[in-house]
């Protein structure tokens, strides 16, 4: 399993206490970022660079594994 820690902003907490979900994709997109490239030793800045667009197939917030895809 993968897993990454964030800091997050105070403004991006909600009244409950987590990520408000106007903010929750921006530290998701963050994440995703950073499995390929750390996990799966995919950078897709350099990648998109080159003309190659890599996106995953599927992903799972907990359980299931994340198999990318390129296209």
């Amino acid at each position: 399993m993968f897993a990454k820690q964030y800091e997050v902003d105070e403004k991006h907490i909600d009244f409950q206490g987590v990520v408000d979900g106007l903010y929750y994709p921006f530290y998701m997109e963050w994440t995703r970022h950073a499995y390929m490239r750390e996990a799966l030793g995919i950078d897709i800045e350099e990648e998109f660079k080159q003309g190659k667009i890599t996106l995953p197939h599927r992903i799972a917030v907990r359980g299931e594994p994340v198999f990318p895809s390129a296209c």
